[in-house]
């Protein structure tokens, strides 16, 4: 007979450590933070524990994990979590094989949220801006930062900061004229990768700053060996254009999936 067992993270790490050698590649920083705040449960079968989950907010399946010697329990298992937790959705990445699996068997609705980017080291053209003019920015000029960019920071920072999370903003000028902002945050599950994201100032769109700003931080974060893991909401294509034109494609999607 199965079993759920509210748990934590720690409780189930050895198992998360294996979850992770199963996925096809990384993903950023948006599902690590709804992992992170999940609530873990783990599955036992037989005083064993077999296998764990995660759920965020009560309703949000943010994991599904079976150790690969007890798959055979994997359908019977995932039915009864959607069933006993009252599930209403869950966020899976399409490089998660077995959670993919099991959630499109249940699912009523797939939405596409987001593509992840990887890095394809093929050469690209240079930024159209001096690197000299791409500025980090000091604490105090983050509250600015974020009124400039129709609060596009907005509560990103003090959660990360206050937990020791590496969380940059930078600047790109031209003269004293900001032209746009870069974003470099460190994840916690993918360590050896950086969160990257950029916003440029409406007035100077469609000239290159975006895409100025990705090429400057994918510098930066090969500078300090860290790989960068830039995302972009599956509906925005200029994003999509200019993140392709600095050399990243995409081949993982998150996916939310309704039951």
């Amino acid at each position: 007979m199965l079993e759920f067992c509210k748990s934590t993270y720690l409780q189930c790490e050895n198992l998360f450590r294996k979850y992770l050698l199963s996925l096809s590649s990384d993903y950023d920083n948006y599902l690590e933070d709804h992992i992170l705040a999940s609530e873990f449960y783990s599955i036992i079968f037989e005083q064993e524990q077999i296998g764990y989950f995660s759920i965020h907010q009560c309703s949000l399946l943010t994991q599904f994990y079976i150790k690969h010697t007890k798959l055979k329990l994997a359908q019977a298992a995932f039915r009864q979590v959607i069933q006993f937790f009252h599930i209403r959705w869950a966020y899976v990445p399409t490089c998660d094989e077995l959670f993919l699996s099991l959630a499109i068997e249940q699912n009523k609705k797939v939405e596409i949220q987001s593509y992840t980017f990887m890095d394809t080291d093929l050469p690209v053209e240079e930024a159209g801006y001096s690197r000299n003019n791409f500025k980090l920015l000091p604490k105090s000029e983050w509250e600015s930062a974020n009124q400039n960019s129709e609060n596009f920071f907005v509560e990103m920072y003090s959660d990360k900061v206050k937990n020791g999370l590496m969380f940059e903003i930078y600047a790109l000028y031209d003269n004293h004229d900001i032209l746009g902002y870069g974003l470099r945050e460190g994840q916690r599950i993918f360590t050896n990768c950086t969160a990257t994201g950029m916003y440029t100032i409406p007035c100077h769109r469609q000239k290159g700053v975006g895409r100025s700003i990705i090429l400057f931080l994918k510098q930066i974060c090969y500078g300090d060996g860290k790989k960068p893991i830039p995302a972009c909401w599956y509906y925005n294509e200029n994003s999509k254009r200019t993140l392709e034109s600095c050399g990243y494609t995409s081949k993982t999607r998150l996916l939310k999936i309704h039951f």
